[in-house]
């Protein structure tokens, strides 16, 4: 999951839905008293920032452009700083942070629009700036409000990097974001790189193996506790229809006794009054 929502953001946050953002609101904080990359930072891939830049496109109201090129250097650029060449008088825009720390960018007046593209330093994915997915797991990943409150906040499309031209209908993200699934990288803190379609296939295929061997164990056990079950019976248990097969003989063999001896009796008793 963290894997996905990193990739998914890298191409997200260069990348534009058709036209220029009113403004911007990254996802993560930041503590200012850290470097932008300190793993003591609350965004959970901070880490990930490396030296590189990122170029700022600002629109005014008839749609030309100013391109300003952002550079970020790892293990020295804070948020203090990168802010400062935010707002330098020629990007036309307003960088500060709201009251929870989450970095705006907004165009100035007359400045529209904004749109960013090829961040190389991965700054934009580490604080969820124009992203797609928040959270960093499994357990806390989700959509950018942004999305969820309208599909068409989805970019799709880049902002060319000479020109600051915006294309409607442009889909090389919508293709990019497509693509990571035959991107190789680990999952579930494995060594080996794999894709995330291969792992899925993987993962699909190993489920149903692991099925069908506890369907097999389950009959297995079973059977074995059905053969113990009547061995037990037939050493130690109790057959109704044998006892009563068994009471049935002694009692007629005692019936049969009885009458012998009635038998006897009468016979003695009818010697004994012939010898009177």
């Amino acid at each position: 999951a963290a894997n996905l929502a990193f990739s998914v953001n890298q191409e997200h946050a260069s990348a534009n839905a058709g036209a220029a953002s009113t403004s911007m609101t990254a996802g993560q904080s930041v503590t200012t008293g850290l470097l932008l990359n300190d793993p003591l930072q609350p965004a959970p891939f901070a880490n990930q920032i490396k030296t590189g830049a990122f170029n700022l496109h600002v629109y005014n109201a008839t749609g030309v452009a100013t391109l300003t090129n952002i550079p970020v250097t790892a293990g020295t650029t804070t948020m203090t700083s990168l802010m400062t060449d935010l707002n330098k008088p020629n990007t036309g825009i307003t960088a500060s942070l709201d009251a929870t720390n989450h970095l705006v960018i907004a165009p100035k007046t007359p400045n529209t629009g904004v749109t960013l593209s090829n961040d190389t330093s991965n700054v934009l994915a580490a604080y969820e700036v124009n992203n797609f997915f928040t959270g960093s797991k499994a357990s806390n990943i989700g959509l950018a409000s942004a999305i969820t409150t309208s599909a068409a906040a989805i970019n799709t499309g880049k902002t060319d990097t000479a020109t600051s031209l915006i294309t409607t209908g442009d889909n090389t993200t919508a293709v990019a974001i497509m693509q990571l699934q035959n991107l190789a990288m680990n999952f579930d803190g494995s060594a080996s790189a794999t894709s995330l379609n291969t792992r899925t296939s993987n993962v699909a295929s190993q489920f149903g193996t692991d099925v069908a061997n506890s369907i097999l164990q389950a009959k297995y056990t079973t059977a074995e506790s059905d053969t113990l079950n009547a061995q037990r019976q037939a050493i130690s248990g109790v057959n109704m229809d044998e006892e009563l097969v068994s009471m049935i003989k002694f009692q007629n063999a005692y019936s049969a006794a009885s009458k012998i001896i009635t038998t006897t009796n009468q016979m003695l008793g009818t010697l004994m009054g012939i010898i009177r």
